[in-house]
């Protein structure tokens, strides 16, 4: 496994009114995607509205998810809400490991529970 202790953190201007909480928030953000690759977890969702650092996170792991199987998926949202239930579903349902961003919970959002492993992470409370 490589060594992920080297990653760098990712900082905002100094005058961020929340410049410390931000850190914290993105750092905890980054050690709960460490832990569920670390274990095997094979859907990962990033949520938060834009704006909160789960591109820069994906970006900054991006050697890490690769050598531990990860894809990247940006899900957009076609059509009605039940096409883009059915959207959301035909996409974390894959048995692929993959990362997902999105701009809510969408097991939350749409009440629907996988059979495979999966973990989401908020982020939609870190603003930079």
């Amino acid at each position: 496994m490589p060594d992920i202790t080297n990653y760098e953190n990712k900082h905002s201007p100094d005058d961020f009114i929340n410049y410390t909480d931000n850190h914290v928030y993105y750092n905890r953000a980054k050690e709960d995607l460490i832990n569920a690759v670390n274990n095997d977890i094979h859907t990962i969702i990033l949520y938060g509205r834009g704006g909160n650092g789960k591109t820069h996170l994906t970006n900054e792991l991006t050697d890490y998810l690769n050598i531990n199987g990860y894809n990247f998926h940006q899900v957009e949202c076609p059509g009605n809400l039940e096409e883009r239930r059915d959207y959301f579903i035909s996409k974390i349902s894959t048995p692929e490991k993959k990362i997902i961003h999105t701009y809510f919970d969408v097991f939350e959002h749409y009440n629907y529970q996988l059979s495979q492993s999966y973990q989401t992470i908020n982020m939609d409370h870190i603003r930079f």
